[in-house]
Formats: C-alpha cells, sequence, structure tokens
C-alpha cells in the first residue's frame, strides 16, 4: 500500500509541475516553446571569477544550464554554436535601479504656506515620507528599451525599487528576457530600501538632514514598539518590521551620510548595504571600521574645464582631486579588503559602463575582484547565490559571449543569452570569411583577419565593413585606389562581388587559404589612461584645501613631548602674563616652570621668543562644520534632532578659525522653534572624522529660542498655521512640553518597574532629559520679558536654565539672572538690526560680567568666529574689563558655561593641552597666531599654513595641467557649475540639499 501511495503523491507532483509550466498568459497566435537545446563549443568559459575553463562546452535546455565542462557529451537534438576564439561570462546583476517602476510621486502642494500633516489615511503613519507599504512590483512594467541597455551592459538581473521617500518600501528583482510565457519575476519582494532624501512628500516635515535622521530613528522605535502591542493598527509600521526581514539597501549622498547609516545601523541592529555616493574612498580607513557592504557606483565627475577664466576659480582643489581619484574608489575598497559591490545605477549609456568600469580596472581594480563584485556578490546579497552569478550547471541560463577577456578595451559583448534567450547585440563577420585572398588585377595576396574586437582588417591595416554575409572595403596606398564589395559564399568559400582598381573592374575574387596564425591580431591588455594620466594624486585628511597626506597626518599625530620654551604665559589667577616654559605630555599641561631643561632626544622644542600663549579659544555659539540644515523648524519642538549627525570635518571653516586661535565650539540648532534640536560640542581637530571632533568629555545641551523667530513674525505671511504665533504661544509650548516630558518620565519608570512595553519618544526624551538635570539648555533670547518668563517657568518645573546667548538685554535682568545662576553668551556690540534688539547695548557683557554673571563673547557666524579675541577686547573699550577680564570672555568662562572647565579654558596643570601661542599681545588687532594646538598637538602653525598653500596650488596645477593634456587629445571637458560655500547662522532656513 505504501508503495502505491509514494507512486501516486509522486504521479500528482509531475501532473502540478506540468500545470505551473503552463502558460499564465493567453497568447496570440499558435504557442511556442523555447524548451530548445543549445550547445556551446571550443568556448574559453569564465565560470566564476576563479575558475576559467578553456576549449569547455556549455549546454543550455530551456532557461537553464545543464552541463558546463570540457568533456561533455552534447546531445543529438542541440543546436550546436562553435564558440571557437568566444569567451562565455555569466551575466551581471544589477542590484540598485527603477527600471520599469511607475514612480508614484505625491502631488507638489497647491497652497503655500507650511503643511503640518499627512494626508493619507491614518493608518498608513503621520508622515508622507514614510513608504513602507509601497512595494515596487506592484508598479512594474517591462521597459524593453531599457532592458536592450541593461543587456549590452551585461546586466541579466535587476533589482528595481521605487525611488521616493526616506523610507522606500521593498525592491522587485527582475530578469531581462522576452519570452511571452514566463514571468521576468524572481522576486515580488527582493529588499528593502532606505534614504535621508525626503523625496516627493510635500509635508514639510523633515526639512533638514537632521530631521529626516530622526524621523528615521523615531520610526524604528516606533516599529520596535508595535511589533510588541496589540491595540494599534498602523500598517505603515507593520510593513516596515517586515521589510526589515529582507536584505537592506540604504542610500548615502557623501561619506558622512554612510557613517550616519552605520550609526543608526548599529542602534538597531541592521546589516545595511550602503550605496555610496562615489566618495567614500576618501575615509576608507574608518569605512572600514564600520563593518558594512558598500554598493560603488561609476558614475564618476566629468572632467571640468579649466581654461575659460570666467569659470576656472570655480573648480576647488578637492573637487579636481575627487575628479581624479574617484574611478580608484574600487581599487581602494579592494586593497582596504571592504565588500563591495558594483552598480552601473546612474549612467546612461551601456558604453558608459564599459568605458567607466575597464577605467577602475586600469587604476588596479583586479578582474577577479571586479567580476565578483559585478556576479558572485549581488547574487548573495539578494539571496539568489545557488541559481544566479555562474556559469554552473543548475544555474539560470544568463550569460554574455564576447570576442576576447571581457575588460579589455577592444574587446566587445556579441550576444546575451538571458534566461536560455538569445539577444544578438553585434552582427559579427562569420570566421570564415578569414583568409587570404587573390587580387585578380594586381596579382596580390590579401590577408582578411579578424582583429582583437572582432571586426575584419585587410592586410592588418585596413578596416573592413560587413553586415551578416555582405562585406565591403575600400582604400587607398602607393599601388592606387582599391574597393570591394560583395557576399561571403559559405559553401563554395569564396568571396563573390565586384573588385575595382584604378578604374578597372573583376567580378570574382577567390577564396585561397586560411589565414596563417602569425596574420592574427592578438588582443592586448590595454590602459585608458596613458603614461601623463597614470600619475595620481594622494588622499588628502580632510579631503580638502589645506588637507594633510597620510604621512604628514602621522607626523603631526605624534606623542612627543613638547617644550614651549620662554613665552609670555597667560594665567587665569594672574592680573598680567608672565614669561615661562610648559611642558606638554600625552595630550595634557604636564609642567609650568620659570625654566624647564630640553631633552632633545624624547622632546620637540617651539621656540616661544617672546610671543604669548593662551588657553585655546572657545566659541559658546556657532554653526560652522554643518551639513544639511542648521534649523529643524517645522514643528514647535525638534527635541530629536542632533547636530552630531550632521557634523562636516571638511568646512573650510575648522581650519580658518584654527588659524584664529579657536580650538573648541559648540554648534547649535538655528532659532526657528522655541524647542531646537541637540547640540554638540567639537574640538577642532583638522583632519579627523566627524565622529573624531566631538569632545567625548562634554555635558549635553539643547538649543532653545524665544522671540521673534520662532513665533515666526520675520517668516512671510504664509507662515501663520504652525504654532505658537504669539510669545504667549512660546510659554505654552515650553509648559505643555514640560508637563508632557515629567508624564513621560513617571510612564517609563512605571514601565520598567512592571516591565511593560514602553514607547520611546525621542523629542520628550530629550526634554525629559532636561528635567533629569542631565541635558541643559543654551536660549536665543534678547528681550527682558521672555527672559524672565524662561527663568519663572523653570523655576516652576524644578530646573535651571545654563546659558542665555545673544541676552542683548540682559543688562536689564542682570540681577534676575544672578539669582537664577544662569549664564550669559552674548555679542560683543550687535544692535539695532531687528526690532527687538532696538535697545541693545555694547556695554551689556561689562554689566553682566561686574554683576558676577558668568559671561562668554560668542560669534554665531562663521567669519566672526576667526576675531573673537579682537570681539573680546572690544568689552575693554566699552565697560573697561581689564585685559585678563577680557580674554576669559572667550577661554575660561565659556568653557565654564559649557561644563569644559575641568578639561581646557586654562592654563593649568593636568588641563587639555588646548593653547594658542600668539605673535604678539592676543587681544591686538595686529597679532596673529603661530601655533594653535589641541591634546597637545599642533594643528595649525603658521609656518605649516604656508606649507599647505604650496601645495594646495602644486595640486591644482598638476591636475589642471593634466586636464589640458587630455583636452588636446580630445576628451571633453564640462563647464563646472558655481557652488557658494553655504554658511549656516541662527535664521537659516535652507540647505545645501
Amino acid at each position: 500500500m505504501t508503495k502505491y501511495l509514494v507512486i501516486l503523491l509522486a504521479a500528482t507532483a509531475l501532473c502540478l509541475n506540468a500545470l505551473r509550466a503552463q502558460n499564465e498568459f493567453s497568447l496570440n497566435g499558435a504557442p511556442f516553446s523555447h524548451q530548445t537545446v543549445h550547445a556551446f563549443e571550443n568556448a574559453c568559459v569564465v565560470v566564476n571569477p576563479t575558475l576559467t575553463l578553456d576549449n569547455a562546452v556549455v549546454i543550455i535546455e530551456g532557461s537553464k544550464i545543464i552541463q558546463v565542462g570540457k568533456d561533455v557529451k552534447i546531445p543529438k537534438n542541440a543546436i550546436r554554436h562553435d564558440m571557437q576564439n568566444r569567451w562565455i561570462y555569466p551575466s551581471f546583476i544589477e542590484m540598485v535601479s527603477d527600471f520599469g517602476i511607475q514612480t508614484q510621486r505625491y502631488s507638489p502642494k497647491t497652497h503655500p504656506g507650511p503643511q503640518l500633516t499627512s494626508t493619507r489615511p491614518e493608518v498608513l503613519g503621520s508622515n508622507m515620507a514614510l513608504r513602507s507599504d509601497v512595494h515596487a512590483a506592484e508598479w512594474y512594467t517591462f521597459d524593453v528599451q531599457r532592458a536592450d541597455h541593461y543587456r549590452k551592459s551585461g546586466f541579466a538581473i535587476v533589482n528595481a525599487h521605487h525611488p521616493d521617500g526616506i523610507v522606500r518600501g521593498t525592491s522587485v528583482l527582475t530578469e531581462l528576457h522576452q519570452i511571452p510565457d514566463q514571468s521576468t519575476v524572481i522576486k515580488g519582494k527582493s529588499t528593502t530600501l532606505m534614504g535621508f532624501e525626503k523625496g516627493s512628500s510635500p509635508q514639510d516635515y523633515p526639512s533638514s538632514l537632521t530631521g529626516a535622521i530622526a524621523l528615521l530613528r523615531q520610526t524604528a522605535y516606533d516599529a520596535r514598539w508595535y511589533s510588541r502591542q496589540k491595540t494599534l493598527v498602523n500598517l505603515n509600521l507593520q510593513a516596515f518590521n517586515d521589510n526589515l526581514q529582507l536584505p537592506l539597501l540604504f542610500f548615502s549622498r557623501n561619506k558622512w551620510e554612510s557613517f550616519n547609516i552605520s550609526k543608526i545601523a548599529q542602534e538597531f541592529q541592521w546589516t545595511p548595504w550602503i550605496i555610496s555616493s562615489g566618495d567614500d574612498y576618501q575615509r576608507i580607513n574608518e569605512i572600514k571600521q564600520t563593518g558594512l557592504k558598500f554598493i560603488l557606483p561609476l558614475h564618476f565627475p566629468e572632467m571640468p574645464d579649466v581654461d575659460h577664466p570666467a569659470y576656472s576659480d570655480r573648480v576647488s582643489v578637492s573637487e579636481l582631486k575627487h575628479w581624479e581619484l574617484a574611478p580608484s574608489a574600487p581599487r581602494f575598497f579592494e586593497q582596504a579588503q571592504v565588500p563591495f559591490a558594483i552598480t552601473s545605477n546612474g549612467l546612461n549609456a551601456s558604453v558608459d559602463f564599459w568605458t567607466q568600469i575597464k577605467k577602475s580596472i586600469s587604476r588596479g581594480l583586479s578582474v577577479a575582484k571586479a567580476l565578483e563584485a559585478l556576479t558572485l556578490i549581488p547574487a548573495q546579497a539578494l539571496g539568489i547565490e545557488h541559481e544566479a552569478g555562474k556559469v554552473q550547471a543548475g544555474f539560470h541560463a544568463n550569460f554574455f559571449i564576447t570576442n576576447g577577456p571581457v575588460f579589455e578595451t577592444e574587446t566587445q559583448v556579441l550576444s546575451h543569452w538571458v534566461a536560455g534567450q538569445e539577444f544578438k547585440l553585434i552582427n559579427f563577420p562569420n570566421k570564415y570569411f578569414e583568409g587570404t585572398y587573390f587580387d585578380p588585377l594586381t596579382l596580390r595576396s590579401n590577408s582578411l583577419v579578424l582583429n582583437a574586437s572582432g571586426g575584419l582588417k585587410l592586410n592588418a591595416l585596413h578596416p573592413v565593413q560587413f553586415n551578416g554575409d555582405y562585406i565591403e572595403w575600400q582604400f587607398k596606398d602607393s599601388t592606387g585606389a582599391y574597393h570591394f564589395h560583395g557576399w561571403f559564399n559559405a559553401s563554395q568559400k569564396m568571396l563573390e562581388g565586384r573588385w575595382e582598381w584604378n578604374s578597372r573592374i573583376k567580378d570574382t575574387v577567390v577564396y585561397l587559404n586560411p589565414p596563417s596564425a602569425s596574420l592574427r591580431l592578438n588582443s592586448k591588455n590595454f590602459s585608458i589612461l596613458d603614461s601623463a594620466d597614470k600619475t595620481l594624486g594622494e588622499l588628502w585628511y580632510p579631503f580638502s584645501p589645506f588637507g594633510l597626506t597620510s604621512s604628514q597626518l602621522n607626523l603631526r599625530n605624534n606623542t612627543r613631548p613638547i617644550l614651549i620654551s620662554q613665552v609670555w604665559v597667560w594665567l587665569s589667577d594672574s592680573v598680567k602674563p608672565v614669561l615661562r616654559d610648559v611642558l606638554l605630555e600625552e595630550g595634557k599641561i604636564k609642567s609650568i616652570a620659570a625654566h624647564i631643561p630640553f631633552q632633545e632626544a624624547r622632546m620637540m622644542r617651539i621656540e616661544g621668543k617672546g610671543g604669548h600663549l593662551t588657553p585655546g579659544i572657545i566659541d559658546e555659539h556657532s554653526h560652522i562644520a554643518l551639513t544639511g540644515g542648521v534649523n529643524e523648524g517645522t514643528e514647535a519642538s525638534t527635541a530629536e534632532v542632533r547636530m552630531s549627525d550632521v557634523i562636516n570635518p571638511e568646512d573650510i571653516n575648522i581650519y580658518r578659525q584654527l588659524a584664529s586661535g579657536v580650538t573648541a565650539v559648540q554648534l547649535l540648532h538655528g532659532s526657528a522653534n522655541p524647542i531646537g534640536g541637540q547640540s554638540a560640542i567639537i574640538k577642532l581637530r583638522w583632519g579627523a572624522s566627524s565622529e573624531g571632533l566631538l569632545f567625548k568629555k562634554a555635558d549635553p545641551f539643547i538649543k532653545f529660542a524665544l522671540g521673534e523667530n520662532v513665533k515666526q513674525s520675520n517668516w512671510g505671511d504664509s507662515q501663520n498655521q504652525r504654532f505658537p504665533q504669539t510669545r504667549m504661544g512660546v510659554e505654552q509650548v515650553y509648559r505643555d512640553y514640560f508637563t508632557r516630558a515629567k508624564d513621560y518620565l513617571e510612564s517609563k519608570q512605571i514601565a520598567e518597574l512592571k516591565k511593560q512595553v514602553f514607547r520611546i519618544n525621542l523629542d520628550l526624551e530629550s526634554v525629559s532629559e532636561i528635567l533629569s538635570k542631565k541635558r541643559f539648555i543654551t536660549c536665543h533670547s534678547y528681550v527682558q520679558s521672555e527672559i524672565n518668563m524662561l527663568m519663572h517657568l523653570a523655576s516652576d518645573f524644578g530646573f535651571k536654565v545654563n546659558t542665555f546667548t545673544h541676552i542683548l538685554e540682559g543688562y536689564k535682568v542682570a540681577d534676575k539672572m544672578k539669582n537664577h545662576g544662569v549664564h550669559a553668551s552674548t555679542f560683543a556690540d550687535w544692535w539695532a538690526y531687528k526690532h527687538e534688539v532696538m535697545e541693545a547695548l555694547p556695554y551689556n557683557a561689562e554689566i553682566l560680567t561686574r554683576m558676577g554673571i558668568i559671561t562668554a563673547i560668542n560669534s554665531d557666524d562663521a567669519e566672526m568666529g576667526r576675531r573673537l579675541n579682537q570681539e573680546a577686547a572690544k568689552s575693554i573699550k566699552y565697560g573697561g574689563l581689564t585685559e585678563t577680564e577680557a580674554l576669559k570672555l572667550v577661554t575660561s568662562n565659556p568653557a565654564k558655561i559649557l561644563h569644559l572647565d575641568n578639561w581646557v579654558g586654562a592654563i593649568t596643570v593636568g588641563k587639555d593641552a588646548d593653547l594658542v601661542l600668539w605673535n604678539a599681545h592676543p587681544l591686538s588687532v595686529q597679532s596673529k597666531v603661530l601655533y594653535t594646538l589641541i591634546d597637545g598637538q599642533v594643528y595649525y602653525s603658521l609656518s605649516d599654513y604656508q606649507e599647505r598653500l604650496h601645495q594646495n596650488e602644486t595640486e591644482k596645477n598638476r591636475i589642471v595641467a593634466k586636464i589640458r593634456y587630455l583636452k588636446s587629445k580630445g576628451e571633453k571637458a564640462q563647464v563646472p557649475q558655481w557652488k557658494p560655500p553655504h554658511l549656516y547662522q541662527c535664521e537659516t532656513l535652507d540647505s545645501e540639499y
């Protein structure tokens, strides 16, 4: 009985398989079966990147490869293809594309002013940039024209996604055949995709990179909570959780976003593939430390035209270096052993793909790694490594045929087989064309051979035109003019046609004998670059003007003690500077004495020569080194956003401010809303990564704001919807949020005690940290009424405001500020630039200081940050502060305000060696910075500046000369676009994106 049951089940399975194989779609005409057997003989078969078989056979049946090997018996019913001098490669796999996707973009707003809420159904969530519920398969239609482009580029499988939103739903994995009775879809849901670009969402939030990052983090926390609760229905969060079971692809617009992706991945235990913008190689060592995998593009920067005086200065040295080094990115990744795939996304034509990949190979990318990055690695990433990516039995019959090694310059793709269907790409001549032909008019022999690119040449010199069996050539030499056109007669092995020589005509040219091997043109390894272009510059850290090479960076990062000898030292407890030696060791101030012996074997020495040594200047209020927007002003509270997420360590203002004695700054959110974002306190370690700039020991701060900006009185008439619109409303925002934060803290504590599911709210998390005295407020402020209001409100909720910044009417309420215990950070002499500062005084800093309030002078401006010493000196004129008191306004006082005085702000044994050596009095407008040291290392010196300046010019001139040489060889150059630097201030609402 059991035996018969097994037979019955097997028969049933066969019937089901037969039913599945039946055509799912109606056909117009007789059905066609593609289950033909093909045998490809005498081929050089690249099975995978590390295995190549010479004179091998590949047999396919239908859409599958049946056998691959050297000793393979060819079935009698097979159609045989002679692949002599032909190569067979596994088809490439494209991981990133919008192939065939009908993009569903939102309609733009039809009214002025903000759109604060989503117009989608509530079950799809509150933000329209989150599109987890979008599945590309539902909007997929086969695109014949683009499919042809991909096949010419060697791709047979494409992962297509819907390119809109921060969370983009799922992609569809498609195969580029055109067999009527088979679906082209391999996987309906293959990957899930994310990025920081909002896309077409008309909703205001998020309006900045900080907001996009915060929105994604909040969504991830919401999705985690959603998976543990059973009451709320949110299809977007449900789809978000479901999609995370798929491979995650994450778009990055620059290397700093890649590091943000890495931080988010660590936070939520994700393992994304980062779709690189192409500049990640510039930080390859830190990139390797992320442990993530990358998808590298081939859309390299176009060569800029540097000759026209109207735009030659538009191109910076960093842009020139990126143009030069971008094709080397895959080599950097290979050398660093960072896993990567390669994408053609962003290229317009198949010829561009082959040109760009060959250019990267000419720069040192190995052929094996290039093949791996286009076949095996994407197959593994997409979960199809057992069916695609190799020429192997059981795999899809996806391969292309070339006339030589695929990455050699003259090699071309002749045909592409996808799922067993052939797509002829180039109509190449039959190999039997080759031979020696007797010229009946001149009685000369002429050798016709295939060259390395599969084209025909006569006597290895003259190109021959062909189309199928039709053939034609014409040329002139010292013996006259020759012209032949005719057809190849395969059965008679002859060319039939008309031969002309100097107007004499003969109708037949007879085939004589095959060409000798010596006449064949061997394919050659060919470099895209000639010798002039092979000279490449080094990576700079940072990758910008005044960057350092690796060797220069290592030299700077010395650990030897530094002796600064015979300088006037500005000690915080002395009225005037004193002449001293200062020893720095292990990043700290080791000793201060009248004389410290110099030990040449173990120390470096900086000759003070009577210069002035001060603590490094600290800017309490700055917006330099930020990218993607300084304001997320779309909601009344955006306490969830973090300025540490958008630090740009390549901002040239870091170097400029080092040259002005600044060693640390607080990077603040703007003043667009009552509760802004979390600040970041950094040291200006030029050359470090964004993470390397952070002052690790600093307490967390947050930006609050009062006044005209937050109630949007200066935003335009259409900005009348976001609450608050009045100063009364500003107070109500604070009371509401602190009340909610208090309840949030209590609920969180109860949930932790009862081990209940608790929903993390990043906005209230940050606000509640203020109540817990773990986060501290820097508040943008002007008029006395609001200053009083916030101090009263803080007392009601049991905390103190840490700092009022700007505080231009602080002199009116200095007594109340002292009673509250708040600090002040002000401008030296700004007033009357808008209504609420009409009553500001340049004596403000002096009055606040005399009242015993710790007071600082800040910049809020990239340019002013370069002369804070002079801004501090104004308090001597306006109010008569002493020189020591004035200097403290930009050194020890901001250190105390930012809770950093245990480490910086004064020249004291044991503190961080953040110091500035001036050539004269530090408060003089004529003084120059000789050295700026951070953690005992020289980050700026006047002599090094001259060297860096010369290095900038030398490097720029070298690359410009290369561009001019390549232009002379016929390469096209593009007019560079003007990209003005984006400088942020409190009121800046836009960004460079």
